[in-house]
């Protein structure tokens, strides 16, 4: 994954005006591919909005304006009676921005389904993955899921141990066909 920022807002721009935030990626030709745009309170694990984002047509951008969610973030400070500096609070909004991706990857599992340890499925694929703790992925099994309906489906990434091998959150009790 390498995604590129073409544009962003100034460090002070406001609300109301256009703060749109331009990215590219090397991805960008996979299947199913999306932009993810995460915006955070700034400083903080608040999120306030989440954008998936289709890639321009021509360009493969992914853009997003967030001057209408940062525009409800804020209002007025009116302190007639203040004769100091006063901190108009209301009057900005800080935030951070977190950038990725989705896209269908699609990966071979050969070697039989496995008990990591601790309880959990521990799958060996036909080559090395890119998939990292914490991803999502959708397990399809050639035969439907008859075998291994547990299996089937979507899952959190909850560990790596090597490059050929991860750990979904399945657990391997539910595993009727480990070949399958």
């Amino acid at each position: 994954m390498a995604i590129t920022i073409e544009a962003e807002p100034y460090d002070f721009t406001p609300a109301y005006n256009e703060c749109k935030f331009i990215v590219d990626s090397t991805n960008v030709n996979k299947p199913g591919f999306k932009y993810i745009f995460e915006v955070f309170e700034s400083g903080t694990a608040t999120k306030i909005a989440t954008y998936k984002v289709l890639p321009s047509y021509g360009t493969g951008y992914g853009e997003v304006d967030l001057s209408k969610l940062l525009s409800n973030q804020v209002s007025f400070d009116f302190q007639p009676e203040a004769l100091t500096f006063y901190d108009a609070s209301n009057c900005y909004y800080k935030y951070d921005v977190k950038i990725g991706e989705e896209f269908i990857l699609e990966e071979d599992y050969t070697a039989a389904l496995q008990d990591d340890g601790n309880g959990n499925v521990l799958i060996t694929t036909a080559a090395a993955h890119p998939f990292v703790i914490g991803d999502q992925i959708n397990v399809i099994q050639d035969d439907g899921g008859v075998a291994n309906p547990g299996v089937e489906g979507l899952h959190t990434v909850l560990d790596v141990p090597n490059a050929n091998e991860l750990v979904i959150n399945a657990l391997f009790a539910n595993v009727t066909d480990q070949i399958c």
